[in-house]
């Protein structure tokens, strides 16, 4: 079992680094290829194995997802059972999200929220965050700038992506075949948000994905591992993929368990009262 609160202060001990100037060639070089890449990624289907857990022990389980992600924010999350059945599924359009269980056939559905993902996974991530780590392409705002960038003797290369105030808001690690191996997200503050490992590169139609990502979110202290396998790469999907019923009215926006649970972090509350909850359990 990992423990979180080691967890940063471990991946400190790392090898000497060299500082390169920010418009340093080689790094220039393996950044643009990597965006090039990343922008030419539309999205995936697949299956996916996740597990959750935090530092406290609260949060603790595993399954089997049937997943289908398109960029920007679009989401299908289909939980497995044992017997592979249908237990749950989430989805969002980018715009608006969903929620059906089987157990007790239970159905939501309101404007796409940000807590969505803590609600459902207890993965303080949003779902457009969510969808560029599971496609493998965290790529930095474009406001953003490179410095500085530095290497270490293995050939790691680590470009730190600066905003306008000079704060770090983002360090990209590349491995030596240009590979991103590791993507950590900092806010405006320059304290660390989370962070998300890659590995297990696979080719899949000429592209190299990685299959396994290890994600540390410092909001709720969560570690959650995702394997993905039988991948297609870049599908063509349709909007409608991405909905359980037709939106023909727009109705209000919701605010489901986030405001009065307790074990939501008071970063990730809504900051308003005035929602309404649409919850029903079709006949």
């Amino acid at each position: 079992m990992l423990v979180f609160v080691n967890l940063f202060a471990v991946s400190c001990r790392t090898l000497p680094e060299r500082v390169l100037e920010p418009d340093d060639p080689r790094a220039l070089a393996v950044l643009a290829q990597w965006v090039e890449v990343a922008q030419s990624r539309t999205g995936l289907r697949g299956r996916a194995r996740l597990a959750v857990e935090s530092a406290d022990g609260r949060v603790a389980f595993s399954g089997k997802q049937v997943l289908v992600v398109q960029r920007p924010a679009r989401l299908r999350v289909e939980v497995l059972g044992f017997l592979n059945q249908t237990l749950a599924v989430v989805v969002t359009d980018g715009d608006r999200f969903e929620v059906f269980r089987t157990q007790d056939r239970s159905y939501e559905t309101g404007k796409l929220r940000s807590t969505l993902l803590w609600d459902e996974a207890r993965i303080a991530l949003t779902a457009q965050e969510a969808a560029s780590v599971v496609l493998g392409i965290p790529v930095p705002d474009p406001q953003w700038v490179p410095s500085p960038v530095a290497m270490d003797p293995r050939g790691l290369t680590s470009i730190d992506m600066v905003d306008a105030d000079g704060v770090r808001r983002q360090r990209l690690s590349f491995g030596a075949h240009g590979h991103l191996t590791e993507s950590q997200q900092f806010d405006a503050d320059g304290l660390l948000v989370w962070r998300a490992q890659f590995d297990d590169y696979r080719e899949i139609g000429g592209e190299r994905l990685a299959h396994k990502i290890e994600l540390d979110v410092v909001v709720g202290a969560t570690h959650a591992e995702i394997n993905l396998g039988d991948i297609e790469l870049n599908p063509t999907l349709s909007r409608e993929i991405f909905q359980l019923r037709p939106v023909v009215d727009e109705p209000p926006e919701v605010s489901r368990r986030s405001a009065s649970d307790p074990g939501c972090p008071a970063e990730n509350r809504p900051r308003h009262s005035a929602h309404t909850s649409e919850r029903t359990s079709p006949a």
